[in-house]
């Protein structure tokens, strides 16, 4: 008998009403912590529960926590055209003059199955004040100690600060040298010889993924304390904790316009930032590449338009300059003689997880035997390059190392995509840098439906620009059949303004010091 499954979810005041694909003719049971709670069966009729939430199952409330259905001893699933309406249906009730409440959401499990959640809360009456909390109070109490220690080191420096405006700091905190928007602002800038006019000092720090000393902090701080700018390219956690005085932050946003929802798009679900205090809300000028990314990016940083510098992307000035193509395909296929020759797939996908601390990427989803065969019979080599953020990376089997390559280490996966005939990806931003080839684009979405309930979208993955596809043999029959919609990659190239890619750099330095 196949799961029994949720078709359709809505409140009517204190009641839940649920419609199943089949009649009940069993006991349901609400679950926690392992421990079963039979639904009443006077609120069963036919395939249709309609529970009131304040007697559930006895006489009270349903109690504090994750609670799962439970039918002939397997979970209760949910239709995922249904699931992607469980943001709408959070409930707030209300109580004691509006000091407290009492709340369910709905979430799921990576099977599908539905996940209840009930908390009660209280009024928060400075929602303005961070609270920073560890697993015990102890080490919450030590953690707020330092991070108001580093508030007042900052504070007591800039008394002493004198505002030259010619003092600019290159930071980040994801990664552990220049590269990116960062290296093309910064040698621009040289060529320019504007590193005669301002001072240039440096920071680099992979802080999210790797075990830091508190001491970073105050020495980083002491450096932004320093400086008339300080030039970030993606989330930098310092900033969390200090009010900038006299400082302009900038952000170059490491990436052009991906699927995945993140910072403030993500706002109520796992890893969400903050609602006042974020590095993202606190950021004097966001650059972005089009006019078209500005409404993304608002909702990404919490930020109004005034904020956002149009620049185009940093990094492609110059990106299909014929010496600098020409170089680097030498020093790939110096580096990688056995792609010669052969049409090269670049599989580059984006994590799963919440963010860098726990990011991954489901390999076994790759069936590497049969890629082999396709390989071999279409005179393909593949690159695999995953997200810098995925620990668990692929492990290639020596009998395919003649056509598979592990290329996590290659520092600049920009340059990859001058040697590269296909790309394979998913919800990454990369799609945008290599759609100005006009080359196929295969979006390998094997778990298309969760990632957009429980990550978030900005857009609909289903017109993603080339072809779609949610198993692996369907990656396969395009890549045997070429197959590939070519047309979707010059559209989007076209609808993002990346016909002309230059002069990036140059059009923001005239915005930030002139």
């Amino acid at each position: 008998m196949e799961n029994l499954s949720i078709i359709s979810l809505n409140w009517n005041r204190i009641y839940l009403e649920i419609i199943f694909n089949n009649n009940i003719d069993d006991k349901i049971y609400l679950v926690k912590n392992n421990k079963k709670y039979e639904i009443c069966e006077d609120y069963i009729t036919d395939n249709i529960i309609k529970m009131p939430i304040t007697s559930a199952y006895d006489d009270v409330i349903v109690e504090e926590g994750q609670w799962e259905f439970l039918y002939k001893n397997k979970k209760v699933i949910i239709d995922k055209k249904e699931a992607r309406n469980l943001d709408n249906l959070d409930k707030i009730f209300y109580y004691k003059n509006n000091n407290f409440c009492y709340n369910v959401s709905f979430t799921i499990d990576d099977d599908f199955s539905l996940v209840m959640n009930c908390h009660f809360m209280k009024k928060n009456n400075k929602p303005k004040k961070s609270e920073y909390g560890g697993k015990t109070k102890i080490v919450g109490y030590l953690v707020t100690f330092f991070r108001l220690l580093i508030r007042f080191e900052y504070k007591v420096l800039t008394l002493f600060k004198k505002n030259k405006n010619n003092r600019i700091l290159f930071m980040s905190e994801t990664r552990s040298a220049l590269a990116g928007n960062l290296l093309a602002l910064h040698n621009r800038m040289k060529e320019l010889n504007l590193d005669k006019k301002y001072k240039f000092s440096y920071s680099f720090k992979r802080v999210l993924s790797e075990r830091i000393n508190p001491f970073y902090f105050m020495k980083v701080a002491y450096k932004i304390s320093k400086v008339d700018y300080v030039i970030i390219d993606d989330y930098s956690p310092t900033f969390n904790y200090l009010n900038l005085k006299n400082t302009k932050l900038i952000q170059v946003w490491h990436a052009g316009t991906g699927f995945k929802s993140v910072g403030y798009s993500r706002f109520g679900k796992a890893g969400s930032p903050h609602p006042y205090i974020s590095v993202h809300r606190k950021y004097d000028y966001a650059v972005v590449a089009s006019p078209k990314f500005i409404p993304v990016y608002e909702e990404v940083f919490g930020l109004t338009k005034k904020h956002f510098i149009v620049s185009g992307m940093l990094r492609l000035d110059g990106y299909l300059n014929e010496n600098k193509v020409k170089s680097a395909k030498e020093k790939i296929y110096n580096l990688y003689p056995g792609i010669k020759g052969k049409n090269v797939i670049l599989y580059a996908p984006t994590y799963r997880g919440v963010g860098q601390a726990d990011a991954y990427y489901d390999t076994d989803k790759i069936d590497l035997d049969k890629l082999y065969e396709t390989c071999k019979n279409n005179n393909y080599a593949v690159l695999f390059k995953y997200h810098p953020f995925i620990k668990n990376n692929i492990v290639i089997p020596d009998k395919y190392s003649d056509l598979f390559y592990d290329l996590f280490k290659y520092p600049d996966i920009n340059e990859l995509f001058y040697v590269t005939d296909i790309l394979i990806t998913d919800y990454s931003s990369n799609m945008y840098e290599f759609s100005i080839f006009e080359k196929p684009i295969i979006f390998f979405d094997y778990d298309m439906d969760e990632y957009a309930i429980l990550r978030g979208v900005h857009q609909k993955l289903e017109d993603s620009p080339g072809n779609v596809c949610t198993t692996f043999n369907e990656v396969l029959d395009v890549l045997n059949n070429k197959n590939f919609d070519i047309e979707k990659v010059k559209k989007y190239k076209h609808d993002n303004g990346l016909d002309d890619i230059n002069n990036s750099c140059d059009r923001l330095i005239n915005k930030l010091f002139k």
